[in-house]
């Protein structure tokens, strides 16, 4: 959410190296939604969902937002408030296909969790979106991340460029599975 629908202000700065399990700061400003949603980052948001089949498309959310009910709800009356205005897959989003476990650990291995742990659903083809690159650098489960992940600039948020990266990775994995 913080950094792809949300992005962080100009004057936030965090180390993108190492662990990104939850940081105080983080915490504090998520019991009031802080960081304010982009209508940019939205439509990118619409956009790729757009893209992909509703019947072949679940939205996991892996933000420590869904931690929170208000935030959570929050995020999805906003796109339901631009699905509604510009139409697309976002008004008809009234709440999330999946999320991620409850516990707070980095990134990498709380979506790398829910990947195994559904693996078995069928899954053709996914891609993680964050604003931090350690999901890409973690050795742990790089491998699962590998032409999976698409970072984007923390302080910009989901873009139309983005998007194009995700359906790219989307497209490969897909030939990969036919070839």
């Amino acid at each position: 959410m913080d950094g792809v629908l949300a992005p962080w202000p100009e004057d936030y700065d965090d180390d993108d190296e190492g662990d990104d399990a939850y940081d105080d700061d983080a915490m504090a400003g998520l019991e009031h939604c802080d960081n304010e949603v982009s209508e940019e980052s939205v439509a990118a948001f619409s956009e790729l969902l757009s893209a992909i089949p509703e019947e072949h498309r679940k939205v996991v959310f892996s933000s420590a937002w869904r931690l929170h009910k208000t935030c959570t709800q929050h995020i999805l009356d906003i796109f339901c408030e631009y699905g509604e205005k510009h139409g697309g897959p976002l008004k008809d989003l009234k709440l999330f296909d999946s999320r991620t476990g409850e516990h707070h650990e980095s990134r990498q291995i709380e979506i790398a969790r829910w990947v195994m742990e559904h693996a078995k659903d069928g899954i053709a083809a996914w891609v993680a979106l964050d604003d931090r690159g350690s999901i890409l650098k973690e050795p742990r489960y790089l491998h699962l991340f590998k032409g999976h992940a698409v970072v984007t600039e923390k302080h910009v948020g989901l873009t139309s460029d983005d998007v194009k990266d995700a359906l790219d990775l989307v497209k490969h994995q897909l030939l990969g599975e036919l070839a």
